[in-house]
């Protein structure tokens, strides 16, 4: 994987985790709940967790054309 993919792989990552714990956090309006989450995410492998958030994110949203426009803006441009 070039650095530069592997780069926007990373800002993805942090941007669905970012997005998942928003959503969690609206969805639960439990703030114990948001924290044992992103403790979850740390401890787990991170392809684990991109996958285990990705999985979580998508089955009650889905992947806006607003959030592709967000991933632009980080610099991930496909």
């Amino acid at each position: 994987m070039r650095m530069e993919e592997s780069i926007c792989t990373f800002r993805a990552a942090v941007f669905v985790t970012f997005m998942a714990t928003r959503h969690l956090s609206t969805q639960c309006g439990s703030r114990s709940r948001t924290l044992l989450s992103l403790a979850t995410a740390r401890s787990a492998r991170r392809d684990d967790t991109t996958y285990a958030l990705w999985s979580a994110y998508s089955a009650n949203t889905t992947f806006s054309y607003q959030s592709c426009n967000d991933l632009r803006e980080w610099g991930c441009h496909q």
